[in-house]
């Protein structure tokens, strides 16, 4: 996420409300994650913290596919300059990395080995 701060900043600062928006639009992604990532608390079971973990899997993938799709809706209206474009590919990227990190430590952190290599061998559902 390190790398997303300056493009965050951009994004903040923007006279275009169409791409500040963007900025309450990630924000909401990061919050919808989080909660997904709640779930875990309450997973007191081995089966219960795979499950929770193949949530967290597909919530991380469907936001970034839903903000994908946003993105490339507002291109194909032209709504967005080229570093606009540039900076919300790059956000929407580094937000699904930094997710996909976290939840593979999860997985390590919270499974068993057999369990963990069966968690990542698990297609996300978008």
């Amino acid at each position: 996420m390190k790398d997303t701060h300056h493009d965050l900043q951009v994004i903040r600062a923007s006279v275009s409300d169409r791409f500040n928006a963007y900025f309450s639009h990630f924000r909401d992604a990061v919050d919808e994650y989080y909660e997904v990532f709640g779930n875990l608390r309450q997973a007191n079971l081995p089966a219960l913290r795979f499950a929770a973990l193949v949530e967290l899997k597909n919530k991380c993938e469907t936001l970034h596919t839903e903000m994908h799709s946003r993105i490339f809706h507002d291109v194909a209206e032209g709504a967005l300059s080229e570093l606009e474009i540039s900076t919300l590919l790059n956000v929407n990227r580094e937000l699904f990395s930094s997710n996909q990190s976290l939840n593979a430590a999860l997985s390590d952190a919270l499974l068993d080995s057999h369990a963990a290599a069966d968690y990542e061998s698990i297609p996300a559902t978008a």
